[in-house]
């Protein structure tokens, strides 16, 4: 699908900017990212950040036209709220040159809608075209920002056009790999009943370099899973002779298969709710380290995002 743009911005100040998708094909490059499909622009550069892609293309003279592609999340209020939510932190830094375009929401089919809103902006003495785009299907958005000069988005608008109208968002590529096989059941599953109810370590013995001599820490998380469904996790780092175990998180936890739901009441940082994969097994990357294998789909006190972490019972 292609789409060119219409109403551009005069010497009067902003008017409208209106996309209008077409069925004609479009020769470009086709590419993938997170859980989005597209169409590149042909002869743009390609650059990876820290949160996306940046698709750049530099013309004559000071002529630059730039796409930015931002990893997909998770929507947390209605379409239209999310783009005004984005919208006053993208143009926040910026001082507009007359009117921003009125909020705009396009149906293009099979579960996708496309939420838009344009202005002229001035930035470092320059003029720029802001466009915002945001690309909702189910419960995931994705951001895409398109800056040019006002010249430079006249020779390219066309090639902006086929690049939003070949988005499509594939939730599928969200699915997370199971916890892996087993060809056996291992002696701990037995032994604990299947169940992650008890208390569980996970301990980490570094050697710090100070001016006298070399000091041992162990860095230390236990986690207690209780028959009521409640839960505790402390973390602490452990020098001989002395401990600094504190609170750092407690809640309700239920389970679901192979997965635990975590829900924190009191927390160190920790996010929302989060869910545990967890088996009984052999650590996927280290043979023979045994124990309840835990991995987080979120940041945790007990370990980072989509890493297996092995925890031994705190006997």
């Amino acid at each position: 699908m292609c789409a060119t743009f219409s109403e551009r911005p005069t010497a009067c100040g902003w008017r409208r900017l209106v996309a209008l998708l077409c069925l004609a094909p479009c020769t470009a490059l086709a590419g993938r990212f997170d859980i989005v499909t597209f169409d590149a622009p042909p002869a743009w550069e390609r650059q990876a950040t820290a949160d996306g892609l940046m698709f750049n293309v530099r013309m004559a003279g000071a002529q630059s036209c730039q796409v930015r592609l931002n990893k997909s999340r998770k929507l947390v209020a209605p379409l239209a709220e999310e783009l005004d939510r984005t919208w006053s932190a993208l143009v926040a830094p910026q001082t507009l040159i007359g009117e921003a375009s009125a909020p705009r929401q396009l149906d293009l089919g099979d579960g996708l809608t496309l939420a838009q809103r344009f202005a002229q902006v001035r930035a470092s003495g320059s003029s720029f075209l802001t466009m915002l785009n945001l690309f909702q299907r189910d419960d995931r958005l994705v951001t895409v920002v398109v800056i040019a000069d006002t010249k430079g988005f006249e020779r390219c608008n066309a090639a902006i056009g086929e690049f939003l109208a070949s988005l499509r968002l594939d939730k599928a590529a969200l699915q997370r790999p199971p916890p892996p096989q087993l060809t056996a059941d291992p002696p701990w599953a037995a032994r604990f009943g299947n169940s992650v109810v008890g208390t569980w370590r996970f301990a980490l013995t570094a050697v710090t370099s100070t001016l006298n001599a070399p000091t041992q820490v162990r860095n230390v998380i236990e986690i207690r899973f209780a028959r009521d469904g409640t839960y505790d996790i402390t973390y602490g780092v452990a020098v001989p002779g002395s401990s600094n175990f504190a609170q750092s998180e407690s809640g309700t936890y239920r389970s679901e298969g192979q997965r635990l739901v975590m829900r924190p009441t009191q927390t160190g940082g920790s996010p929302g709710p989060y869910t545990l994969d967890w088996f009984f097994g052999d650590h996927p990357d280290y043979r023979g380290n045994w124990g309840l294998i835990l991995r987080s789909n979120a940041n945790w006190i007990g370990g980072d995002k989509d890493s297996w972490r092995t925890f031994k019972p705190a006997e």
